[in-house]
Order: C-alpha cells, then structure tokens, then sequence
C-alpha cells in the first residue's frame, strides 16, 4: 500500500476561530515499517483548516464512503460485544444495521453476510465461528 493515499477521519470542535485557513497545529504519522522490524515517523506537516462562517458539510465521495465504511465495522463490533452479553435481538439489529450500510455502499456480498447473520439471529439460530469470522472480514472490507 506504499505511495498511496490515505484518508484520516476526524471531528474537531474549535470555537472563535476567524473565517478562512487557518493553522491549528501539526501532524506526523508513526508507523511500522514490515522490512525494518522498526517503527518509523514521516515527515511533520501542518495541520491547516479551511475555517467556513456558516457550517456547510460537502462530504467528497471518497470521505463519504470511509464513513460509512467505518459505521459498518463499528456496528459489527458493536453486534460482536451485544452477542458477547447474550443480547440477541441488539445483535441482531446492528447487523441489519450493518448490513444496510453496507448495501449504501454498494456492497451487496458484505449487506448480504451480514443480513443472513442477522436473520439467524433473529429466528433463534446462534452464529458459528465460521459465521463471526465472516462478518469480521465483511466488516473490513471495501469495494476498490
């Protein structure tokens, strides 16, 4: 995945700041790097806003499907937990949750995993390890 683009998702809440861009600090990613068996930091870049009067949200595509990309993991992982407590039926919702997620998406094998999982559920079947560790795969997974 070397030299490609990486999205970041983050909710800042910053009060009082002028219209316009502005600085508000700086980022530097720390990573592994597999080959070297050492942790490694890029470059420092400065973290810069486009500071707008009146809130707009305009989502790119791209951010668009990262979120939903991650509300569809974290409702699996929130099914996963509901299962762990014994609490069916929330399970159960989630993943038809996830499962509509993933279909915005346009992932109708992952809407489809996670769907069936949910019905099984819902009609008092139980999950096999086989089935939990593909709803954790179709959780993580996106459309290239």
């Amino acid at each position: 995945m070397q030299g490609q683009e990486r999205l970041i998702l983050a909710n800042l809440y910053l009060h009082n700041l002028p219209p316009g861009a502005q600085t508000i600090g700086q980022v530097q990613i720390s990573y592994d790097h597999p080959g070297y068996g050492e942790n490694l930091l890029s470059p420092v870049f400065p973290l810069i806003l486009t500071v707008q009067s009146t809130y707009q949200a305009a989502p790119t595509p791209k951010a668009q499907q990262a979120v939903l990309a991650l509300g569809k993991y974290r409702q699996t992982q929130m099914a996963e937990i509901k299962l762990q407590q014994g609490d069916r039926n929330s399970a159960a919702t989630l993943l038809q949750s996830a499962a509509h997620t993933a279909r915005q998406m346009g992932d109708t094998q992952a809407a489809t995993v996670l769907q069936n999982n949910a019905t099984r559920l819902q009609t008092g079947g139980n999950l096999s390890d086989s089935d939990r560790k593909k709803t954790r795969i179709v959780a993580k997974t996106t459309l290239q």
